[in-house]
């Protein structure tokens, strides 16, 4: 059990990078990769878990909504930032455009 969490928190420490980086596709990719060995570690889980293990995948659970928050909002704020870019050059051509 101690090793999938060793690599759920290298995982989660990738995902931390990627969007201190601000890069939404290695953000994305690494979430579905921890999606993976979440679900498959989820059924390995003793019915009965440690005080310590459960803070741990307390401290795991928190940091992964605050990650995947920071992940929505910089993936919002490019799309938003393209639609913009995209509108001023439909703006641009249609200046250019004007006799």
């Amino acid at each position: 059990m101690q090793a999938e969490f060793e690599r759920i928190n290298q995982q989660l420490v990738s995902l931390e990078e990627a969007v201190r980086n601000q890069d939404v596709d290695t953000s994305i990719t690494v979430l579905s990769e921890l999606d993976l060995e979440i679900r498959s570690c989820l059924p390995k889980l003793p019915v009965e878990l440690s005080h310590d293990s459960v803070q741990l995948l307390e401290s795991f659970f928190s940091k992964l909504q605050f990650l995947i928050e920071r992940v929505a909002e910089h993936k919002e704020k490019v799309g938003a930032e393209l639609r913009q870019q995209v509108g001023n050059r439909k703006k641009i051509r249609a200046y250019k455009s004007m006799p």
